[in-house]
């Protein structure tokens, strides 16, 4: 009596939550002394999105810090904030924020 294999494959999918694009980007001094400290400030729509900024002289994975954010005041969103330390005066950088 031939015998038949019944096989059963199950999937399991799990929602993937894309963030939000960063908006309002903006790039801006936050110390006294200006020439090493840059300060990266973008919205998004929630504060689980990223608060990354990369960043570098040749190739913008150069160096990588992470931020914080916070909600912001009515339908703001989420405000994220980065800085980017130890920079190389007078020296042009690529930056790119978020996840």
């Amino acid at each position: 009596m031939p015998r038949c294999v019944l096989a059963v494959l199950v999937v399991l999918t799990v929602p993937v939550i894309a963030a939000s694009a960063p908006r309002f980007v903006h790039v801006s001094w936050s110390k006294p002394d200006a020439s090493t400290t840059m300060t990266a400030t973008w919205m998004t729509d929630s504060t689980e999105d990223s608060s990354r900024v990369q960043y570098g002289i040749d190739d913008v994975t150069e160096n990588e810090v992470e931020g914080y954010a916070f909600q912001g005041n009515g339908e703001l969103g989420a405000i994220h904030v980065a800085e980017m330390e130890g920079l190389d005066p007078d020296t042009t950088y690529l930056y790119r924020v978020g996840g």
